[in-house]
Formats: structure tokens, sequence, C-alpha cells
């Protein structure tokens, strides 16, 4: 996916890679409305949690794992959370990052290795979150749309009326 990149951070990317040294940023903001958690990769901090970011972009299926240090059993279960992913650096300006596609978490875990405790989150796209889904149209054992609601739609139009009314609370 292509991005859009600050000025600021297009000249800290290219003056300063590969010998200059640029001060990576990662930045991971956990929201459900009206509650945030900023758990960003900050070069200027050192009491970052952050752990390690997979992060995959792919046309139909973006997804993530993000390991957090929890030591102090200070990051709960964030389930159903959503997450912006920006990747940036340390510019002339501060912080500045461009953004990735939001995506959810689906699964948390706790983890403990050698007196370290850490939290793993899966996250998936709204292309992964869809096709988990199970929608149903009409009464069971058929599962048909006797009632024409989806008649006369483009698959467009189909995909429209599946989410703003069968996945409007999922998502």
């Amino acid at each position: 996916m292509a991005r859009t990149l600050s000025a600021n951070l297009t000249t800290a990317q290219q003056a300063g890679y590969p010998t200059g040294g640029v001060q990576p940023y990662l930045r991971l903001i956990f929201t459900t409305t009206p509650t945030t958690y900023d758990y960003s990769f900050d070069p200027t901090l050192t009491t970052n949690r952050l752990i390690r970011l997979e992060h995959h972009e792919e046309p139909w299926d973006d997804y993530a794992t993000i390991v957090l240090r929890n030591n102090d059993l200070a990051v709960g279960n964030l389930g159903g959370y959503y997450v912006d992913i920006g990747y940036g650096a340390q510019t002339a300006s501060g912080l500045d990052y461009s953004s990735a596609s939001r995506l959810w978490v689906t699964e948390t875990q706790a983890v403990t290795a050698v007196g370290e405790l850490y939290v793993i989150f899966k996250l998936g796209g709204k292309m992964r979150i869809l096709r988990e889904q199970r929608i149903q149209l009409g009464d069971k054992p058929i599962c048909q749309d006797e009632d024409g609601l989806l008649a006369g739609k483009t698959i467009y139009g189909t995909l429209e009326y599946l989410i703003e009314t069968s996945l409007a609370t999922e998502t």
C-alpha cells in the first residue's frame, strides 16, 4: 500500500538512512469510544512496552500481531478495540508518521517467559473480520432472502447492505 509522507518525514528518512541513524517511531493507538491507550514505540523514551510488531498488508487481508511488555499488569484485555498503526520517525519537527489501514483486536493472550509477562494481540482488518462473520438472512434452515431485501442490488449494494445492517454491531 502506498503511503503519503510529509516533507519532514521524507527528509528524515533520506538524510538518516542508512548511515545517519533514523530514529524509528511506531504509532499504536488502541481505541474504543471514548477510551484510548497509546502503546507506541517512541525513540525518545526508555519506557516503551512494544516488543514486536508483525504487520501484513495484503489486498484482501490485513492482519498483525503485537507483543507488549506487561510486567506491571497495566495492559488489560483490549479485545474489540481498533488499532491505528502509524510508521514514522523522529523528525526535525518531532515525531511524524504515516498511517496504515485500521485493524481490530480479535484475540488477546497473556504469556510468561523467564520472569517476564507479555500480552499478545492478534489483529485483523475489515475483510478478515467480514470473512469470519456468519451472516444470516431469512429464517433457518433455508436462510433465503424471502423479503427481497437484496433484490436488484449489485454486489457492491449487497455488501453495503450487509455491512451497514448485519455487521453494524460487529465493527
